[in-house]
């Protein structure tokens, strides 16, 4: 029996634009810009994530989070409106009942963990 649990807590952001999270990541915590290439790296795996199970809708506008660092960490946890709302107030976590969570959670686990993330896993 676990005595103890970690739990991170983030905040997403919608961005109506490229842009929007162009000027998020491309600020480095000190004041300094980020590299072209830095950004344009967040940005592509975004992008590609986006549509690895042939989602059609445009990206824009999107949910991420809101600090350069959980962008830098998770780009892959990328959501469009219709994935992410409504929330949906009936998911199970273990024991756990009536989770609220993303409107299509399944989708959005599998673009950020991989296609087996049900199957394996990763350390």
């Amino acid at each position: 029996r676990m005595s103890n649990v970690f739990v991170d807590i983030f905040c997403l952001r919608r961005y109506q634009t490229m842009d929007e999270l162009r000027d998020v990541i491309g600020m480095k915590k000190n004041g300094q810009r980020q590299s072209e290439e830095y950004i344009q790296n967040i940005i592509h795996t975004i992008e590609q994530c986006a549509v690895s199970q042939s989602e059609m809708t445009p990206l824009c506008p999107f949910w991420q989070f809101s600090t350069r660092k959980a962008i830098e960490m998770w780009p892959k946890e990328v959501y469009r409106e219709h994935e992410l709302f409504p929330l949906t107030r009936h998911l199970k976590f273990g024991p756990l009942r009536g989770i609220v969570g993303p409107r299509m959670p399944v989708l959005l686990l599998q673009r950020a963990f991989g296609m087996d993330c049900f199957d394996v896993y990763y350390q």
